[in-house]
């Protein structure tokens, strides 16, 4: 079972409706559809799958089960989202290997 990312889970207030009704939620590579980095519907899955990838290393699978550990890098994403990712990255598959390349969490 993968990772699952509650709304209330989240640092930053995310609009509720969703731009892309028509496409369906990010669930990995490839995917040229745009990535919406405001709208929570958009939000979620890219985390999900971003957090999957990160748990699926050594380093980080014991710290993902933590609960304090998971809030932390689940924060550092969307900071990540927020403030770091260039305008550039619009498709979902960008902005997964964005996150994946420059995560970091000390």
């Amino acid at each position: 079972m993968g990772i699952q990312v509650r709304s209330k889970d989240l640092k930053y207030a995310y609009l509720e409706h969703s731009t892309n009704n028509d496409s369906p939620k990010f669930i990995g590579k490839p995917d040229k559809t745009t990535f919406y980095r405001y709208e929570v519907e958009e939000v979620i899955p890219m985390l999900e799958k971003v957090l999957e990838y990160l748990r699926s290393s050594k380093k980080t699978y014991k710290q993902l089960s933590n609960r304090k550990s998971y809030k932390k890098y689940l924060h550092t994403l969307e900071d990540m989202i927020r403030k770091d990712l260039p305008r550039k990255k619009q498709r979902r598959e960008e902005v997964f290997d964005w996150l994946r390349d420059n995560f970091s969490c000390s």
